[in-house]
């Protein structure tokens, strides 16, 4: 990968594994959004950031240097050789078609308040139903920035104590039955009772007892949060899509360990191409 340098921002070429289509549609992120084509916008940790695909391989980073290096380098986990991670497949072939069809899909470093409460809502949802449910919880309980270049402001995620305060705010949102897993997790936060950046580094057994334990935290919520928030690389998140994958290709059983350091990215070419093959291809 090469980076430049220019007056609109960053340029990356040719960067290895990384499809801005391909990360925002893979189930993981629900802040991100292509305005036009091949121009994305996206949300994380407070920052606006505009990405627009140029040519083939060749994207412009719409902000500054010291701001690639300093966030979105590890926010999109430029450091991880996920090409090592792809050959690790052979001899598997499902996963060996899978790696080629989400060949650009990256594990977000995401922020663990934000991915324990958009996962909350996940729970038997679907992603543009989700992708609702966030937005207006923003527009509602978050902070309003306006945008420095004119164009059109944005809302920051609510921060705990706006969750924590307003119960009747969150019911109206349309997360449904979820409202009160969104309150009690947050107050949870917000009192110290649960400390999310110290569950990053303590074994992902502890973090995962300490989320499975919160009021509506699941099996699934809590590995979501483990891999995208928390950065517990070994999550293995089972949803309906892997749920299909492992009982048609490995008659339910699927060793991971195989895997040990990265099966959470092994999950997600799996959900992946699984949501591509559609649901008529498991029937």
């Amino acid at each position: 990968m090469q980076i430049l340098e220019v007056a609109e921002g960053v340029i990356l070429s040719r960067p290895d594994s990384f499809n801005m289509n391909q990360i925002v549609t893979s189930g993981q992120c629900f802040r991100w959004d292509e305005i036009n084509k091949n121009v994305w916008r996206g949300i994380a940790f407070d920052t606006l950031l505009e990405i627009e695909l140029l040519d083939d391989n060749l994207y412009l980073f719409k902000c500054t240097k010291e701001a690639f290096y300093s966030l979105w380098y590890d926010y999109f986990d430029f450091e991880r050789d996920y090409e090592q991670i792809k050959r690790s497949v052979s001899g598997d072939s499902f996963l060996e078609k899978a790696v080629v069809v989400g060949d650009g899909i990256r594990i977000l470093r995401q922020d663990p308040f934000e991915m324990l409460i958009t996962f909350i809502i996940s729970q038997c949802s679907n992603i543009p139903k989700i992708k609702t449910n966030v937005n207006i919880l923003c527009q509602k309980l978050g902070a309003y920035v306006e945008d420095k270049h004119g164009k059109d402001g944005y809302y920051l995620f609510p921060t705990p104590k706006a969750l924590a305060e307003n119960p009747e705010l969150i019911a109206s949102c349309g997360v449904g039955y979820r409202d009160k897993y969104i309150v009690n997790a947050a107050r949870k936060v917000l009192t110290g009772e649960l400390n999310l950046d110290h569950l990053r580094t303590v074994s992902r057994e502890e973090a995962f007892d300490a989320l499975i334990s919160l009021y509506g935290v699941g099996r699934k919520v809590a590995n979501c949060v483990l891999l995208f928030g928390l950065q517990h690389f070994d999550g293995f998140p089972i949803d309906l899509w892997i749920k299909k994958v492992l009982d048609k290709h490995y008659q339910g059983l699927f060793d991971t360990s195989r895997y040990n350091g990265y099966r959470g990215v092994i999950q997600q070419y799996m959900f992946y191409y699984g949501r591509t093959l559609g649901a008529s291809y498991f029937e």
